[in-house]
């Protein structure tokens, strides 16, 4: 026979409040009062309260992650704005555009993270 214990925060925080509740439900008959401690109920509270916190970060995080990734289609329309027009400016230097930032890429050969438009 075997008894699972859960691996995940969660779920073993869900399974030490289910036996808190039911050593408390059986009061001084307990068989397990010597190890319900008031720390061991803090902690229980303490990751239910964490885990909530987190959700909610995580939550927050993805909508910063959206609105971050909406400002950056108007940021990559400028930038490809300005290297065209600088292109057409100086289509004999293209190395100029290392004035303004711009990773200049004189092997023809597609590199990590640059684009052809």
């Amino acid at each position: 026979m075997k008894i699972d214990i859960p691996g995940h925060p969660d779920n073993k925080a869900n399974l030490a409040a289910g036996i808190i509740a039911k050593h408390e439900k059986d009061g001084e008959a307990s068989p397990i009062k010597l190890l319900v401690t008031p720390d061991v109920k803090v902690n229980v509270d303490k990751i239910t309260s964490k885990t909530k916190q987190a959700v909610e970060l995580r939550r927050q995080s993805e909508v910063l992650i959206e609105e971050r990734n909406n400002l950056v289609k108007d940021v990559d329309q400028f930038i490809r704005g300005c290297r065209d027009i600088l292109m057409a400016l100086y289509p004999d230097e293209p190395k100029k555009l290392t004035e303004y930032g711009f990773d200049v890429v004189t092997n023809p050969s597609k590199s990590k993270g640059s684009e052809d438009k």
